[in-house]
This record gives structure tokens, C-alpha cells and sequence, in this order.
């Protein structure tokens, strides 16, 4: 893999190839494509002051990796009219790739303000217009347009029952696809008006309690 520049028309064609190929993907070297320097933005975010700022939210970060991104946006298959949210978004990996390989409108929310600084200026340069990041609270953020969700654990309090509820009562109104990772696997399997389902081509695959999994509503 060359992380070299790349022209947008030839990073889009770039990050269609990756997305439909089996090729172990490097997470470093497609940062640096997609220009994110996730690595001192972290550096930059001192772990005490989040956890007093914010004491319910994770004091490590984990973003998913672009393997994971990959078998979401698979599994998914946003098409136009699909508006996609990244609950927890961290420095926009889901964001940004999607930008590239598919039509849907692309919205985060991310509670950190110098992740969300970050992936905004790299948005800027890569001229995705269907793709959003703001700062806010994914426990109150306004998601009521979205229909296909991600969600990283991204909180040690009852956050992700906040968000739960939100998306039950949206599920009410459409169905829903939410992939989920980490600790959040746990409550979305635990959700009556949820089916946990796996993607066609891994129907072999064993489930991992904090891998990335894949749930639909009931009926939808």
C-alpha cells in the first residue's frame, strides 16, 4: 500500500478497490491518505482533563479499524436516500472512508472538540459534501433522520441507554441497521425490538462478543 497523495478522483477509485477487495488494510497508511492525523491529535488530549470534563465517557480511545469500517460498509450497503450516523464518531475514520465508497448522506457526532477540528479539516480539503461531523453529545444529539447506524462504546456511564431508547422510538417510526462494537454489543443484544443478524458472505463466521456485529429491527 502507497500512502503517497493521491488526487480525489484517484483516492475515491483508491478506496473502491480496498472496499471490495480481501487486501489486509493498514490503518496508519489510509490515515494518511485521507490526510487525518488522529495520532497527535491524541497526544494532544490529556486523559485526566477528559475524564474530569466528562467522568461517564471511556478515558481511552479505540477508533474502529478500517477492516471493521470495511465489513460495516458491506454489511450495510447505504444507498442514496440512507442517512447514516456515527454516534461517537472519534477523529471520522467511518465517516471519511464512507464519504468515498458510497451516496448516502454521512453524519457524526463526537463529543471531543479537537477530534472533531481534526476531521473537519481534513473534510475540507477532501470535498465530501454529503459528509457531517459536529460536536455534541451522542446521548441527546438529534438523530432523528437516520436509518443506518454505527456505535462504538464511547461511554462508562448509562449513556448508551439514552441513545437505546432514542433509537427504539425511531425504530418505531423505520426500520433501523445499527452495527455496534466493544461494550455496546451487549446492550444491542440484549433488545427486544432488535434481531442480531450476520452479514451474507460471513454467515460462517463466529460471533465475538466485542467485535463488530450487526443488528435489525424486528419485522423491518
Amino acid at each position: 500500500m502507497n500512502a503517497t497523495f493521491l488526487d480525489l478522483r484517484s483516492l475515491r477509485a483508491q478506496l473502491l478497490a480496498w472496499q471490495t477487495s480481501e487486501e489486509p488494510l493498514d490503518d496508519p497508511a489510509i490515515d494518511q491518505l485521507l490526510d487525518l492525523r488522529i495520532e497527535s491529535v491524541e497526544a494532544g488530549i490529556v486523559p485526566l482533563k477528559r475524564i474530569i470534563q466528562f467522568p461517564d465517557e471511556c478515558s481511552t480511545y479505540e477508533g474502529a479499524s478500517y477492516a471493521s469500517i470495511r465489513r460495516f460498509y458491506r454489511w450495510a450497503a447505504p444507498r442514496p436516500g440512507d442517512v447514516v450516523y456515527d454516534l461517537g464518531a472519534g477523529d471520522g475514520r467511518v465517516l471519511l472512508y464512507g464519504g468515498f465508497i458510497c451516496q448516502a448522506t454521512l453524519r457524526g457526532v463526537e463529543l471531543i472538540a479537537a477530534r472533531v477540528e481534526e476531521a473537519n479539516r481534513a473534510l475540507a480539503r477532501l470535498d465530501l459534501d454529503a459528509v457531517e461531523l459536529r460536536q455534541g453529545n451522542a446521548r441527546d444529539a438529534d438523530s432523528g433522520d437516520g436509518t443506518v447506524f454505527f456505535i462504538h462504546s464511547f461511554s462508562l456511564g448509562d449513556a448508551i441507554n439514552d441513545v437505546g431508547r432514542r433509537l427504539r422510538d425511531l425504530s418505531a417510526v423505520r426500520p433501523l441497521r445499527i452495527a455496534s462494537m466493544a461494550q455496546a454489543n451487549d446492550y444491542f443484544a440484549g433488545c427486544a425490538w432488535l434481531s442480531e443478524i450476520a452479514a451474507p458472505h460471513e454467515a460462517s463466521m463466529p460471533l465475538l462478543r466485542y467485535g463488530l456485529r450487526f443488528f435489525v429491527t424486528r419485522g423491518g
